[in-house]
Order: structure tokens, then sequence, then C-alpha cells
């Protein structure tokens, strides 16, 4: 599934695409989209003003509507090209440019809401707040304690609350921890303001990072086979020697998901 990073790339990519483009048309290739882009008719001609990122969702915004998209599991947004397959949803634009929502396993959203709408969808989604200052500070490890500092849950499944803080899945959680040398199964409750302020410097960095190398054209799942990242210093590579101490990476299991760490650097909790 796509985190933050991703999101933020296909995001930018959209806005590089498509700003100031008049659109022709979307086409709905996917039955199970057609209910939630009906209005589709609705918005050719227009302009697009904008596309932009919340949480794990995409919003493009032209002058009546939004299509608001969530890729799910394997959803990925890209220039349409001759070998393009599961192709659920095309945006074609008055230029030329064509740009798709391809969806293997179709578990991605794609919806069509009036613009004034869209502030109000995400509030019912009870979304919480954005963790990455893109061009500013970072957050304060202050900030984080207090979204996350009274949950009873290990650091790690804890900072995968959308409610509390969004865009970070299984990976950022796994990096994020191990920058900050933080063991993820320590309670978020039980952590001091230093540690707090070393997951604040490690979330801001760690995401940067992993931007700066992934930026292309077409991100690259690694559920569906593509290289580890070198940014990824400890997601997927168990048994390799931590990059820090060369002690073996590990992995265990915190809510059915996998969790990267390294025991010696991430072991005590202080």
């Amino acid at each position: 599934m796509p985190e933050l990073c991703e999101v933020q790339i296909m995001t930018e990519n959209l806005d590089l695409w498509s700003q100031g483009k008049e659109l022709e048309r979307i086409e709905i290739l996917d039955v199970k989209l057609e209910q939630t882009c009906s209005s589709a008719v609705e918005i050719q001609g227009q302009k697009v003003q904008r596309a932009w990122r919340r949480a794990k969702y995409t919003i493009l915004d032209l002058e009546t509507h939004s299509l608001v998209l969530h890729y799910r599991m394997t959803g990925k947004l890209v220039l349409e090209d001759e070998a393009r397959k599961w192709i659920r949803l095309r945006i074609v634009f008055k230029d030329g440019t064509r740009i798709v929502f391809s969806d293997p396993r179709r578990f991605g959203e794609a919806r069509l809401l009036p613009k004034d709408s869209v502030s109000q969808y995400f509030q019912d989604k009870k979304l919480g707040e954005e963790p990455w200052s893109e061009g500013g500070e970072p957050k304060t490890g202050a900030w984080w304690q207090e979204r996350l500092g009274s949950l009873k849950n290990p650091i790690k499944p804890a900072m995968l609350r959308q409610d509390k803080v969004v865009g970070l899945g299984n990976i950022l959680g796994s990096e994020i921890c191990f920058r900050a040398k933080i063991n993820p199964s320590q309670r978020a409750s039980t952590l001091n303001l230093n540690q707090w302020n070393r997951i604040a410097e490690s979330a801001q960095s760690c995401i940067e990072e992993v931007l700066a190398e992934e930026r292309s054209e077409e991100i690259g799942y690694v559920s569906q086979g593509n290289e580890l990242p070198v940014s990824f210093r400890v997601y997927g590579r168990k048994k390799t020697p931590c990059p820090v101490c060369q002690t073996p990476i590990e992995s265990f299991v915190q809510q059915s998901r996998s969790t990267y760490w390294c025991p010696s650097c991430q072991g005590n909790n202080q």
C-alpha cells in the first residue's frame, strides 16, 4: 500500500502533468467506479486548478468538482503508454496528455465530488494531522507527544493510527523507529520528551530522504517485486546487517503487520 511518500510523489506528478490544462473527458473503465464518478460528463471542458494531497489521498481540483483518488493496495497514477494494464480510469486533456489510474487488485477508490464538499468529505473521515512539514520546520517532539502520548499501544502501531497522524504506514513506522533508536514495542504513553524529539526529527528526515530517492514518473511498490530503496534502512531487510552496528535486522508481527528493527540499536527504552 502506498504511504505518504508515494502518494506525495504521484500527487506532484499529477500537478505537473495537468496544472492549467483543459479537461477533455474522464473515462470510467471499471464498473466499480461508475457510481462514485457519475458526474464525469458535467466537468468536460473545465480547467485544472491544482492537485494536492491529504493523508493518503490525491485530489485534483477542477472548476466545480474535485476528483479524489485513494490508491489502497496497488493503485497507481501514471502517464498512459501502450504497455499499460489494469486501467480503471483515464483522464484525457485537450492537449493530448493522458493520465491513467492503474490498479491490478481493483481496491482503489475514485470519486468526483462538488469542490465545496471536499472539506466535509475529509472531516467525515476523521483524519488526523499531517506529520510532514513540506518546506517548513519539522513538527516538534511536543507535537508528536500531544497526538500519540496518551496511547497505551506500542509506538510503532500507534504511528499508524490515521485518526491521530495521517500518511504513515508499515514502512515509515519501522523506519522512523529505527532512526530514532526507539524500541517499536515500547508503549507510546511511556516515551519521554527526548524520545519524542528524536521521533520528530527522524520522521521529517526519513520522509524527505524517501521522497528524494523515489521521485520519478512512476513509483515502484516493494510488494510488487521492486528493489528496496536505499532509504529503507531496515524495512524488508531481515537478516541483513544493521547499517549502524552490523547486528542482523530482525522482524516480528505487530497487529498483523511485520515490524523490522535492530535489537541492538533499538533494544533499550531510553
